[in-house]
């Protein structure tokens, strides 16, 4: 059992440099349907996290827009009050 484990550890050797994972170019395996699946996937992740990122600011953008109006409508309600009483002492 233990000679086997020497045995497998020499062909790793041989097949990969450095220990690095890399292998050698004479031992290239073919292309899977799940190799599709993979790219496919991480396709449609990345797209549907730009779309996430899209709609997230989309919703920031629209509080930050609500958040402005209603001050505005603040001010401007202010504004009138003020000018009512200021003819208000005018005119008394």
């Amino acid at each position: 059992m233990q000679h086997q484990a020497v045995k497998v550890k020499q062909q790793r050797s041989k097949y990969f440099r450095k220990g690095l994972g890399v292998m050698d170019d004479d031992l290239q395996r073919p292309v899977r349907s799940s190799d599709f699946l993979v790219v496919v996937t991480g396709f449609a992740l990345n797209l549907i996290s730009a779309f996430e990122a899209l709609a997230e600011d989309l919703h920031n953008m629209s509080i930050y827009n609500s958040q402005q109006k209603s001050q505005e409508a603040k001010v401007w309600q202010r504004f009138s009050q003020d000018l009512e009483t200021i003819k208000e002492n005018k005119d008394g």
